[in-house]
């Protein structure tokens, strides 16, 4: 980075209402099994390598025997008589009761189950973190946003343009956030040497290993009544613990910024004249400006139009404490159109008429960041 040290900020993400970013770890019932501890409900996912590893011949045999007949009803059963739920532990996930039993009810109905659909979790561990790329997409959208909409004069026109050709255009956002960012190639596909974001550097954030649970996700209207889900599955997501849940969690990296990526003095020009700075420079202050002006009026309105949330004053309060260098976002899967993409004029697909909240009663996705000077 030539030779000048990053300005670097521990970065603290504390969910304000639950957050699920899936990690396509999706867990079966020969996977896990359930267990009560202490009047708590848990899914155990057991370590298979540490189980098998200790198995006898018999054991082996039975389990061989359960696999080549395709009967996995009884290879379920086979790892809940087996599988030592402390011993064999990979990790655990509590589970609110009420999910809990259906998952227990459902174990040898595939039709019914539904999906438990993990975090994202360390492979070996089965430790939560939320990835920095998340969070960082999370801040682009709303960078972009506010540079497309302060655009005037040729930058406008550019940025229409673009968004006429989206309905013919496959993949319309890189190339429409490059037009509003100023880094659109000569071949017409983004030039992400000049990505202003590229200034930007996010690491993952783990979490306590406790900082999750799962429940099930229900859709709600606007009049708060919940959508029968078509196909009738249950959704199960593993989401970290909120504020609104009564109970935070905190995940916790590091953000690294390199603003003299933007200064022509000191980028200079590359040798066929064309300019290395980026286009435009980026500071905690702008960035966390940006993020506010974009999710907090998003939040505003999905809580007006969707009463179902209890505790949506408690939500809009905690949103509302933000002090110097923090800033909401929204991140994680179920988050909307509203708040991953850039708002009208070029947003053309309606705001939807129905959200996906955990247990039918909370919000998904919402978080304040803090960004904390290092040294």
């Amino acid at each position: 980075m030539n030779g000048v040290e990053p300005q670097k900020y521990r970065l603290a993400l504390e969910p304000l209402s639950p957050v699920h970013v899936g990690g396509d770890w999706t867990i079966e019932p020969y996977e896990y099994v359930p267990h009560v501890q202490q009047d708590a409900c848990f899914l155990v996912v057991i370590d298979v390598q540490r189980l098998f590893a200790r198995l006898g011949d018999a054991e082996r045999r039975r389990y061989d025997e359960v696999v080549r007949k395709g009967d996995f009803p009884g290879l379920r059963a086979w790892l809940h008589e087996t599988a030592h739920p402390i011993r064999d532990r990979l990790f655990a996930v509590q589970v609110q009761d009420a999910a809990f039993e259906k998952i227990r009810d459902n174990l040898d109905n595939p039709d019914s189950l539904g999906e438990i659909e993990l975090s994202t979790r360390e492979p070996a561990t089965g430790r939560p973190y939320i990835p920095g790329s998340s969070v960082k997409g999370a801040l682009r959208t709303a960078i972009a946003d506010a540079v497309a909409q302060e655009s005037t004069g040729e930058a406008r026109g550019a940025l229409d343009t673009v968004a006429e050709r989206a309905a013919k255009d496959r993949h319309p956002g890189p190339k429409f956030e490059a037009t509003a960012f100023g880094n659109l190639g000569g071949n017409n596909a983004p030039d992400l040497y000049r990505d202003p974001l590229r200034q930007l550097a996010i690491s993952d954030l783990p979490m306590a290993e406790d900082s999750c649970y799962i429940d099930e996700v229900k859709i709600v209207r606007e009049d708060g009544s919940i959508a029968a889900d078509p196909e009738g599955i249950a959704m199960y997501r593993d989401m970290t613990w909120s504020r609104i849940d009564g109970d935070s969690a905190e995940g916790a990296g590091q953000v690294r910024l390199f603003p003299h990526l933007a200064a022509r003095e000191r980028m200079g020009r590359d040798k066929e004249g064309n300019p290395n700075w980026l286009p435009f420079g980026l500071d905690v202050e702008t960035i966390c400006r940006r993020a506010n002006e974009f999710y907090r009026p998003r939040l505003e309105d999905e809580l007006e139009r969707f009463k179902r949330s209890r505790n949506a004053a408690e939500l809009e309060k905690w949103a509302s404490i933000l002090g110097e260098r923090e800033c909401l976002i929204r991140l994680g899967h179920h988050s909307h159109i509203e708040c991953v993409t850039v708002g009208p004029p070029w947003r053309r697909k309606p705001a939807g008429r129905t959200r996906s909240y955990a247990a039918g009663e909370f919000p998904l996705g919402w978080a304040k960041l803090r960004f904390e000077p290092e040294g």
